[in-house]
């Protein structure tokens, strides 16, 4: 039986073509190398095989939230508000109906489904984000009395019944 072996030397690699035999003084079995040669990088002056990659991402439910906030042209009311954090309030609020998880996943989130439009918002980002639509409580009464325009309520009563959550006793705004 015969097969080819490498054996580097020094930083080059050279070739042997190694047979088996069998030693009748010795009784067992015995190999010859036998010289071949350098070995060649043939793929040296090729170009390297493309390799594509394919991702899989989720864009039923994405798709269906995009559909309605543009019907309802919620879309259009954040796009003139907040012209530079639209897309991310948008992408924030999907990930909130979807999940209803933590904001600190959020990133995780966006790996997984289709929104090419919005950068990866890590966790400082999420906060600056927050902080930014925090202070600018104008634009948000404004989206508030746009949206209630938007909607053309024949008659109805808004309650704002958002919870803050907190284990603090000492605040008294938060009771």
């Amino acid at each position: 039986m015969a097969y080819t072996v490498e054996q580097k030397i020094k930083g080059r690699i050279y070739l042997y073509k190694i047979e088996s035999y069998w030693d009748k003084t010795k009784k067992q079995p015995r190999q010859r190398r036998t010289y071949i040669g350098p070995k060649r990088n043939e793929n040296k002056d090729k170009t390297k095989p493309f390799r594509s990659c394919l991702v899989s991402k989720w864009y039923g439910n994405i798709f269906l939230i995009q559909f309605i906030s543009d019907k309802l042209g919620l879309t259009e009311i954040l796009k003139s508000l907040f012209p530079e954090n639209y897309q991310e309030i948008l992408a924030l609020a999907c990930y909130e109906i979807i999940e209803a998880s933590a904001l600190y996943l959020f990133p995780y989130w966006l790996d997984e489904h289709n929104l090419p439009c919005v950068k990866k918002l890590y966790s400082p980002d999420l906060s600056k984000l927050c902080d930014t639509l925090g202070r600018s409580q104008t634009q948000r009464v404004d989206f508030v009395q746009r949206w209630i325009e938007q909607l053309k309520p024949i008659k109805g009563i808004f309650y704002d019944i958002t919870s803050i959550s907190s284990y603090s006793t000492n605040i008294d705004f938060i009771e």
